[in-house]
């Protein structure tokens, strides 16, 4: 059998290669053809060609956002999953494959192709067919006149004698039958009755047999008609996730290029205005810009993911103006959750527009006319004079309300801890994503503490296993103490997902210690009013002097990470007792 597959998630920079690994295990376990395209952050790796596609018998999808170039395949059996279900049990997609796969784009895509298939090869069998006959024609004509010049009237005797024998036999195959029919009377009418009773009882079988594969079959048709036609079908936090996945490099450039302009190059003047000097007032220029073309790219994506890319242009130009407090007649713009309101309302919009039936004449001018001015219209109108206002108003209030949380001890406490839970609950999941992109919100706002508290807390699962795995190593698998110092690696850089193997082999001892240590590290930053000035977790964050108290954020991870080695540590022998 063959399989190709391709994945994909929001970051693309861990789940992506870990899901396209654990695709290729399994396909090499059950001795099947595999072929696997990863779309990272890095772009298409491993690019799938049309002969493969072509030749594939199943299609796995796993991703957490809409690929690229879906239509590729129409008329293919594929099967759909998001991420962390393909690496928490491989082997269980698999099982349900044929149970679980649909005919991308309908059955009807499939049956044009397939009767254009038929179409061409029985084109070239008549073809084929006619050529090979009118050739042995032809032969056995020249054949036949070859013979009748070469032997003449020998070839008539022949045919004279020939038939006199062939008479002789009839008469003896007559008398011969006759006693026969004597000898067996009514044994041999009885034993011709039987054959046919049973003849006819198969005939019956294989009527009821096909009756049920026509039954089979029209429930596999319904089924493929109910399926969905395309990847646009992916739930709100999906298309959300598209977005952010998009924007996220943006906010990394901008954060970054900030915070060195602000470390390195920033004095205070004599009334407090803080001044850059030299190329360092270049470099924060050139951040500042980065963090203003985050607003579209999210808007942008978050509609391409829902309609395609005939909303980039609406949904872009939306964002601009949902931000633009000048344009809104408001002191602020709406900041993310406008654009978060552009991106599904032109997204919508969009689809709900490409539904039209018009006229041959105008299908060209929609992507580049109708969809973009009518998207731009449409949003800019409401949000001038309908959603502007409240939206600019309760972006004010939650930015306000996370600032005196972040500054009353007690609150900060609270919010450190549930920040910090919901990073190391799945691990660069979706509760851990909604965390993440909590805390880049507040980076485009000012309020760099939320972001410090969700990037300690980030380093810690990957941090905790691998440490754990080096130093218990009787508690662990061969395969997980391999993998310790990689695992290590990976919170240094800060890629939660590092920690995914350790929590799927053993979820009931790693998870709540996963979720101990990273509450702990959450709020022990709150506390200490640790900052981070990019969306991204990790000790490379304070390499980087990204953040606003180096030794505090190096402590805050570490006494995170400290509590879930011995918790997993603690678990894992009473685990090997109870064995």
């Amino acid at each position: 059998m063959k399989i190709i597959g391709v994945t994909k998630c929001p970051t693309g920079i861990a789940h992506t290669y870990m899901a396209a690994a654990r695709i290729e295990k399994e396909c090499e376990r059950l001795g099947y053809e595999v072929k696997v395209e990863t779309q990272g952050s890095q772009g298409t790796e491993n690019k799938l060609t049309k002969r493969e596609i072509a030749k594939a018998d199943y299609v796995i999808i796993a991703a957490d956002v809409v690929i690229e170039e879906p239509e590729r395949f129409y008329g293919k059996w594929v099967l759909k999953t998001r991420i962390k279900p393909l690496l928490k049990n491989t082997q269980g997609v698999f099982e349900r494959l044929e149970q679980d796969s649909f005919i991308m784009g309908g059955a009807s895509f499939q049956n044009e192709n397939n009767q254009n298939r038929n179409e061409n090869s029985g084109n070239i069998e008549n073809f084929q067919n006619k050529n090979a006959k009118d050739k042995n024609a032809e032969n056995t004509e020249d054949k036949n006149i070859e013979n009748r010049e070469k032997n003449g009237d020998a070839v008539k005797q022949n045919i004279t004698y020939q038939n006199a024998i062939n008479r002789s036999r009839i008469v003896e195959n007559t008398q011969e039958n006759q006693k026969t029919e004597k000898i067996v009377g009514k044994g041999y009418r009885q034993e011709l009755e039987n054959e046919q009773s049973i003849a006819g009882n198969n005939k019956a079988k294989q009527s009821d047999k096909n009756n049920k594969n026509k039954i089979v079959k029209t429930k596999k048709e319904k089924k493929q008609e109910k399926e969905p036609k395309d990847l646009s079908d992916i739930d709100i936090i999906g298309q959300l996730m598209n977005g952010a996945s998009y924007m996220i490099p943006f906010v990394v450039v901008g954060g970054l290029l900030v915070s060195l302009s602000v470390s390195m190059g920033a004095q205070t003047s004599a009334d407090g205005t803080v001044v850059y000097i030299g190329l360092w007032n270049k470099i924060h220029a050139i951040g500042n810009l980065a963090f203003t073309l985050m607003y579209p790219i999210l808007s942008g994506f978050i509609a391409f993911s829902i309609a395609g890319r005939a909303t980039l242009a609406p949904a872009m130009i939306g964002a601009m103006v949902a931000t633009d407090g000048e344009i809104l007649g408001t002191e602020g713009g709406t900041g993310f959750i406008g654009c978060i309101i552009v991106g599904y309302l032109v997204g919508y919009l969009v689809k709900w527009m490409n539904s039209w039936n018009l006229a041959k004449e105008f299908k060209p001018m929609m992507p580049i006319f109708i969809i973009p001015l009518t998207g731009v219209a449409v949003v800019s109108a409401l949000f001038i004079f309908v959603l502007g206002k409240p939206v600019t108003l309760i972006t004010d209030l939650l930015n306000s309300l996370l600032v005196e949380l972040a500054k009353n001890p007690s609150s900060a406490v609270v919010l450190g801890i549930v920040l910090g839970a919901m990073v190391g609950i799945d691990m660069g999941g979706p509760i851990n994503k909604v965390a993440f992109f909590f805390g880049v919100t507040s980076i485009a706002q000012g309020n760099l503490q939320i972001m410090g508290i969700v990037s300690t807390s980030i380093a810690v699962a990957p941090l905790s296993m691998g440490i754990a795995a080096v130093v218990g190593k009787d508690k662990f698998t061969p395969e997980e103490k391999s993998a310790g110092i990689y695992t290590i690696f990976m919170g240094i850089i800060g890629i939660s997902e590092g920690a995914i193997p350790f929590a799927a082999s053993d979820p009931g001892h790693v998870l709540p210690a996963v979720v101990a240590g990273s509450a702990l590290t959450g709020a022990a930053a709150a506390v200490c009013g640790v900052t981070s000035a990019v969306p991204h977790g990790g000790l490379v964050v304070a390499l980087f002097k990204a953040t606003n108290y180096m030794s505090l954020y190096f402590l805050c991870v570490m006494a995170g990470t400290a509590l879930s080695i011995a918790i997993v540590l603690a678990f894992k022998r009473r685990q090997e007792k109870n064995r």
